[in-house]
This record gives C-alpha cells, structure tokens and sequence, in this order.
C-alpha cells in the first residue's frame, strides 16, 4: 500500500504522519518528497509495491498531472488531506521559516490551491486540523477504516499517546541537540533546517499548536490584512464563525 500524508502545510500534517505510522505499528517506507522529487519517488513506489511488504508513506505537500495520472493507475492507495484556518497556518509559517507576514500568506494561498487540486482529483479523506485536536478518537477511527485497518479505542487512544506532543518536543529537543542518528539537513530560504528522516520532525517544528492563535500573536493590523488577504479562504472553509 502507498499512503500519502499530504495537505497545507503547518496544518498537523507531521502529526498525522505519526498517527499512521503508529496506527500500522511496523516497519514503513517513508518518504518526503516536494516538487519535481514527488512523480519519481511515486513512480519507484508504484513500481516496488508488487514486491515491498511493507507499506509506504508519502509525505508531500505538492502535486502534479502526472503523479496524479499515475495514482489514478495504482489500486492499493490511500490519502490524507490536511487543513487548518489559514491565519493559523501563516502564523506557524512566520515563525517555522522566518518569513514575513506577506510571505506567509502568500505561501499558504499557493499551498491551499495545491491542497484543492489534490483533493478534487483525489477524493482522499480531509482532514480539518481543529476537529482533530478537539474530536481526535473520532477522526483517527475514520483514518483506520480508510487504511482497511481494524483497530478499537484502546488501539487508537494508543496511537495518539505514541504521537502525542510531548513525544513530538522529545524528538525536536533531540534534533536541535544533534541526538538523533537520522538527522538530515534542509533548506529554507533563509537558513538550514535540521531535520529527523524518520519522523520528519525538524528543530523548530513543534509551536503551540493552538488553535487561533493568530488573534493573540498578530496585531489589530495584521489580523486585518489576513481577514482580506483570506477572504475567500475563511469563507469557503467557514472560518470566519469560529
């Protein structure tokens, strides 16, 4: 099986690579491709899975016809979609890779069409990051039953304690620390992120994880320039009322 753990980014989608990696409770490929890496590394996927035993997962925040097309091809496929109100993905965006609030936004527009472009040629589960934190039993039941896996509520409620945000800050402390074996380095614009290959958890990777937080880490300003900037956004995904 291939499973994509995919969506905006800063919308949990780390967090829910964990939980699927916890929920399948054995050995994954993991792969992490964005770009022009994504169709080569799903097309080696597709074409080891008659002979991989074990499942692959895909975390990707890009997309493209023709990894699309050669999805399309494959049976034993699923997919997660991530979200979040896009105040609080651009806030997160700020602070993760040191980018200006115009750069933020902007980032999170052009992920949100990446996001929508996936899902309508997918139909993968969605998955609103607030539900998830507030209802997370009732949205990791539904990612089994998407993976064909049976699992209860003492299996799950182990799951999100195995993904579970101090277990997160654990792993960021040890990669800041040059504790862990994995680490691998990436770059941002603006400097090197070092980050776990296994996990995929980077130095600077676990915030608050609040859910809006924008309203107490942005000025009366800003917050109004997001409101516009996010207008169809806020509307579409009804976060305006929230």
């Amino acid at each position: 099986m291939i499973i994509f753990n995919a969506g905006v980014p800063r919308s949990g989608t780390v967090y829910v690579n964990a939980i699927i990696r916890n929920l399948i409770g054995g050995p994954v490929v993991q792969a992490n491709p964005h770009g022009p890496e994504l169709f080569p590394t799903v097309n080696q996927l597709v074409r080891e899975a008659h002979t991989r035993a074990i499942p692959a997962i895909v975390h990707t925040h890009s997309w493209d016809p023709a990894t699309s097309a050669l999805v399309r091809q494959h049976n034993d496929v699923a997919g997660f979609l991530n979200y979040r109100d896009p105040r609080d993905a651009c806030v997160s965006m700020m602070k993760m890779h040191d980018l200006s609030l115009d750069e933020a936004a902007s980032e999170i527009i052009e992920c949100y069409s990446v996001f929508e472009v996936t899902g309508a040629e997918t139909g993968w589960l969605l998955i609103r990051y607030e539900t998830l934190v507030t209802h997370p039993v009732q949205v990791v039941s539904r990612m089994a039953s998407e993976l064909g896996l049976e699992r209860g509520i003492e299996a799950i409620s182990s799951a999100l304690e195995a993904s579970s945000l101090d277990r997160h800050r654990a792993v960021m402390q040890a990669v800041a620390d040059g504790r862990q074996l994995s680490i691998r380095q990436r770059k941002n614009r603006y400097r090197i992120l070092h980050e776990d290959a296994e996990t995929l958890i980077t130095d600077r990777h676990i915030q608050s994880g609040a859910i809006g937080r924008w309203r107490t880490e942005l000025g009366p300003e800003e917050c109004r320039y997001l409101e516009q900037r996010f207008a169809p956004l806020l509307d579409r995904y009804r976060y305006r009322q929230e």
